[in-house]
Order: C-alpha cells, then sequence, then structure tokens
C-alpha cells in the first residue's frame, strides 16, 4: 500500500493485474483501497472478506467481486498445513482507466453478480484465465489474455451493473470515512498516535470510533496501527542495515522491547532472527 491507497501495478502489455496466490503466499491482507475493478476467484482454502465493513465467507468455488475505491481486508478462516506452490486462489484487478475508456458510465455504476447463471459464466472465464497465466509459453499470450479479461468486462456491463444511487447514502459516506482514516494512518503511523486523538480529529466519540473502526476493517484501531508498523518494519528489516532499535524508532514504536515484543506476536520470531534467515 502507498500512503493514501493500494497502487495497483498491471502486467506488462496487460490493462489488468493477474495474480495466482500458492498456499504459501495465501496470507491475511489488511485493509486498503484501490480504484481499480477486483474479482477474487477461490479454489482452496477459506477467507473472510472485509468489504465495506460486510464479511463475506469465501469457500473453494467462491467468487467475491470488489468495486472501485470499496475498503477491503482479507482475514484466513483456514490455512494449509503444506506450504508449497499449489494455486489456490485467483486474484483480478482491472484499471479503472481502461475500464473507463470503453464504459464511460463506470463512474455511477455499480457491479453486483446478480444470479447463479451470470456466476457459472463468470467462475469459467475465470478458469480460462487461470490456464492462460500458467501457460504463458503460448505465442500471443498477451492477446489471448486481454481477450478473456475483455469477455469478463463485457459480462458485468452487461449483466451486473447497478446504478450507485440504489446504494444506500449512509453506506458511500461511511466508505468515504473509512478511506479517510486509512489515509490518516497511513500518512502518520511513525507518530504517536492516541485513539482518543484520532476519534476526536474525525468527530467521532472514543467508543463510537472505536466500534466503526472494528466494523470496517475487521480488527481494532490498536491492532491495525501496529500491523501496518510491522509491514513497514519488514520492509526495513529486509532492504536496510539499520539497527533494530532504530527500525523501532522509525516505524511509530516507543522503544525496542515493543517493537520486538509486538514483531514476535505476529511473525514468531525476533526481528534480529527474522532478518537473519531473510539474509541467509
Amino acid at each position: 500500500m502507498s500512503n493514501k491507497k493500494e497502487i495497483v501495478r498491471m502486467d506488462p502489455n496487460l490493462p489488468a493485474s493477474v495474480r495466482l496466490l500458492t498456499r504459501k503466499s495465501f496470507r491475511n491482507c489488511e485493509s486498503h483501497w484501490h480504484r481499480s475493478l477486483e474479482i477474487n476467484f477461490f479454489l482452496e482454502g477459506e477467507m473472510n472478506i472485509y468489504v465495506n465493513g460486510v464479511k463475506n465467507l469465501c469457500m473453494p468455488g467462491s467468487v467475491c467481486l470488489i468495486n472501485s475505491e470499496e475498503v477491503h481486508s482479507f482475514e484466513v478462516r483456514k490455512d494449509f498445513e503444506i506450504k508449497d506452490k499449489k494455486v489456490v486462489m485467483l486474484i483480478l484487478l482491472i484499471g479503472y482507466d481502461f475500464i473507463q475508456s470503453l464504459f464511460p458510465q463506470i463512474e455511477e455504476t455499480f457491479f453486483q453478480v446478480p444470479d447463479m447463471e451470470t456466476e457459472i459464466r463468470l467462475k469459467n472465464l475465470l478458469l480460462r484465465l487461470l490456464r492462460e497465466r500458467e501457460d504463458e509459453s503460448f505465442e500471443f499470450n498477451n492477446i489471448r489474455m486481454l481477450h478473456t479479461v475483455c469477455e469478463i468486462l463485457l459480462l458485468l456491463c452487461q449483466n451486473c451493473r447497478m446504478n450507485k444511487e440504489i446504494i444506500h447514502i449512509n453506506t458511500q459516506r461511511d466508505a468515504e470515512r473509512i478511506r479517510c482514516m486509512l489515509s490518516y494512518i497511513h500518512e502518520n503511523y511513525a507518530q504517536n498516535l492516541p485513539i482518543s486523538e484520532m476519534a476526536e480529529k474525525f468527530h467521532f466519540s472514543r467508543e463510537y470510533f472505536s466500534k466503526f473502526f472494528k466494523k470496517y476493517t475487521g480488527m481494532s484501531c490498536k491492532e491495525y496501527i501496529t500491523r501496518y508498523r510491522l509491514g513497514k518494519s519488514e520492509q526495513q528489516l529486509k532492504d536496510t542495515d539499520h539497527t533494530v532499535l532504530e527500525i523501532a524508532l522509525d516505524n511509530g514504536f516507543s522503544d525496542e522491547r515493543q517493537f520486538i515484543a509486538s514483531f514476535k506476536k505476529y511473525y514468531d520470531t525476533t526481528p534480529s532472527q527474522y532478518r537473519k534467515k531473510q539474509k541467509s
């Protein structure tokens, strides 16, 4: 994620990103948002996906469609004992500018799969795209994948579009509020962030702020801040030679002890051990 939103990098020569998650890379993902349209197709494993505060249980065979700028996060429910490279999930992100160039009404449109027949057609196209991604030796594979992405987009525009005006105004307002909260955390994570001050900044009581934040992200604000700081710290452990204390202070932890305790809780190892393992 960037300071304000996730920057989606498209695949070379495609207006989309086609990502294959394996058993090894199947993991939690913190709350974020982007302008790209996202479609997740599950082959194995179980996840809770929170989309604008609504929990969706995703099991093998599930498709989860996430519209542009919707705040979402992933929480693994059932993981794998064997962490190998078997593909268990397809993530398709279609660039917003590309969609808008073909379908100018995207700004007023909300996509939602309306029935089982449409869902089956969408799954078949996603399976085809998965096979195409895996078979990159095909001479014109990018053209073939672009064709499938366009078929998926055509199916959505013909069968799945709804006018945004029918969405309750409070839902849109709350989605904008949580985006602002996340952006504020991403911009200020290295500073002290008392929950009471954040609640005041966004004109909530502390109690309501805490409930609101957890509803839309699936975790407490304190936990989210800690996880975000740890993500930044992890990158520094891999990319720099800064001391553990320097990294702790750079990323908003009060001292080295707090950083080590938090890191060990989520990564099941100490920062020094993690760095040593990465380098080896």
